[in-house]
């Protein structure tokens, strides 16, 4: 989650849903269970990520998300106490972490007293955030190259094999602006098909991905609609680009020596 304020419905199984969900796999043991259907809302609740919103902290586990509450506030969230600790909030954590150790291992209470530094696991999960960021990024950034470098490589290889129709076009009469619009209606067609096939494909490829990832979470599937479009302007560039550069290869051309040869 990235850092900011949310609003989260915190839910529980109670042991009667919990009872009929066993029953129900018991009775099925080869069939899918939604188990959003034997959980019931316990409170609302908002919460920040980033930043310590005492008297709230919210941890994950493998299961989902736990939440700490003060112990005068059990009555008011209908909970019961699990287990007590002490909580300490101070901007040098890791000299207080590292007495407190100290401290316990001395008295001998070391395996019956457990820490657990929040601040510091969240500058590790953020750190390496930051790092998957990085490499993504820089991944992402030399595939985009590779793939542009090939469609204007492939772009203007075809065009210089049309150089001849090119001058056979201008000795008709045709003018350089006027192949000009006719490059950009060509490689509009170009680019509009590929961005429509390239969306139409990549669908299930998300898809696939998305159900690969989110094994044993609850998150809801979205299309990347902004990467699409960023893609797609992308792809009208790249030929609008193509253009020009043909446009520029025409004028440069000599209509005679074209003409006479097939293509250079």
């Amino acid at each position: 989650m990235k850092d900011g304020s949310y609003h989260a419905d915190v839910r529980y199984m109670s042991e009667a849903a919990s009872e009929r969900l066993n029953q129900d796999i018991n009775a099925n043991p080869n069939d899918r269970f939604d188990y959003e259907n034997y959980y019931d809302t316990f409170f609302s609740v908002d919460f920040t990520v980033g930043n310590y919103d005492f008297p709230f902290e919210f941890r994950a586990n493998s299961g989902g998300v736990s939440i700490l509450i003060p112990e005068s506030r059990v009555s008011e969230f209908h909970a019961e106490i699990t287990n007590k600790e002490i909580m300490i909030q101070s901007p040098n954590y890791a000299a207080i972490q590292k007495n407190t150790t100290d401290y316990l291992t001395s008295a001998g209470l070391d395996e019956d007293v457990s820490i657990f530094n929040s601040a510091e696991s969240y500058e590790s999960q953020r750190n390496l955030a930051a790092m998957i960021r990085l490499f993504s990024t820089s991944f992402l950034i030399l595939l985009t190259v590779i793939s542009c470098a090939n469609v204007f490589n492939v772009m203007t290889t075809s065009l210089n094999m049309r150089k001849r129709e090119f001058a056979v076009l201008r000795s008709v009469g045709m003018t350089v602006k006027e192949l000009f619009a006719m490059l950009c209606i060509e490689n509009l067609w170009i680019g509009l098909f590929s961005v429509l096939i390239g969306g139409i494909a990549s669908l299930p490829l998300c898809y696939l991905l998305y159900k690969n990832i989110v094994v044993g979470a609850v998150i809801r599937f979205v299309y990347p609609i902004g990467a699409y479009l960023i893609a797609s302007l992308a792809m009208l560039l790249i030929m609008f680009i193509t253009s020009i550069y043909g446009l520029w290869k025409i004028k440069k051309g000599d209509i005679i020596a074209d003409v006479r040869n097939d293509f250079v």
